[in-house]
């Protein structure tokens, strides 16, 4: 893997008078955006506002027909050939709490943690001591 190419495809890693060169390891909070995303997210807003799988319009059946070709890309590419088993959420913190929701959680249930996690990766685990007896 070429580093020096991949830095270059994100606007916030490339080098700016003053500015010290950055390891970025915060993606808990915000993700670092590459240059393709951006271009997408131009893309979609300026020439598809539509929501996929929503309405009947030509803004929505071509979104919902790149939504549907990103998640079956995504499936082939983590190995799976049910494309219907993705799902893409906002953020880590929402995957998290979805998963950390959805588990019918027992009093003693144990969930590994460390001392160094962010708060969305620790805080739904708390409330989930509190309200169920599981232990961290």
């Amino acid at each position: 893997m070429n580093v020096a190419r991949a830095r270059a495809d994100f606007p916030a890693l490339r080098p700016h008078p003053g500015r010290s060169r950055v390891a970025y390891l915060d993606s808990a909070c915000m993700s670092l955006v590459p240059d393709s995303v951006l271009r997408a997210m131009e893309e979609y807003y300026s020439d598809y506002p539509g929501c996929a799988g929503r309405s009947l319009h030509r803004f929505s059946e071509e979104v919902s027909r790149r939504y549907d070709s990103a998640r079956s890309a995504f499936a082939e590419f983590v190995g799976t050939n049910a494309p219907e088993h993705v799902v893409f959420l906002r953020n880590a913190t929402e995957a998290i709490n979805l998963v950390a929701s959805g588990l019918d959680w027992k009093k003693g249930d144990r969930v590994l943690v460390s001392d160094q996690e962010h708060n969305s990766n620790l805080v739904v685990w708390q409330r989930l001591q509190r309200e169920r007896g599981i232990r961290l």
